[in-house]
């Protein structure tokens, strides 16, 4: 059985391989306003807005602009790292921040 899944996953992959995709890939760097390298955590809202957990703090991508959050923006936020991000049913935002502090971020407040 894991034989004939393997072949079948390899089948699906040399076929998209082959054919043309309509996907597009665009890596993003600092030069383009990413204000740190290193992601702990991406989840996007129902607006459309990615969200970036990252070393220097909470990003927001609009799909041409980077924008990170002011630390005043987010009340009694302690000035630490984004380590985890999650994106809830009610598209709440949940930031893990470094040594311990859970933010929830609302769309209204």
């Amino acid at each position: 059985m894991a034989r004939v899944s393997l072949w079948i996953v390899l089948m699906v992959s040399l076929h998209a391989v082959a054919s043309p995709s309509l996907w597009m890939f665009r890596a993003w760097q600092a030069e383009d306003g990413l204000p740190d390298l290193s992601i702990a955590g991406l989840a996007q809202t129902a607006d459309g807005y990615l969200w970036i957990a990252t070393k220097a703090g909470l990003v927001s991508f609009n799909g041409q602009e980077f924008s990170l959050v002011p630390q005043a923006n987010l009340a009694d936020a302690p000035a630490r790292p984004v380590r985890c991000l999650l994106r809830d049913h009610r598209d709440w935002l949940w930031l893990g921040m470094e040594r311990g502090p859970l933010l929830c971020l609302k769309q209204d407040r």
